[in-house]
């Protein structure tokens, strides 16, 4: 750790102040703007957009690959048509 930073934390830990309660209000929202799951009924929430689970995102891009390898014309060898 920086040394700066080591100093800056010793000095927050000697203040032995317990940390604040903080109350999550978080609201997820597909990316065309759909709630997903229930609206928090909290004032203040926090809005999230939702892209995907990570098994989700690690089949995009070989989807894409193979639209766009097939869209290319290439063949099996390697050989653009």
């Amino acid at each position: 750790m920086a040394r700066f930073l080591m100093g800056r934390l010793a000095k927050l830990e000697r203040r032995g102040k317990r940390p604040s309660i903080i109350h999550n209000s978080v609201a997820r929202f597909t990316p065309e703007g759909q709630l997903v799951g229930p609206m928090p009924k909290a004032k203040r929430i926090m809005r999230v957009t939702d892209f995907g689970s990570d098994a989700e995102w690690s089949t995009k891009p070989r989807e894409q690959q193979i639209r766009l390898i097939s869209s290319a014309g290439i063949q099996e060898e390697g050989m653009a048509q």
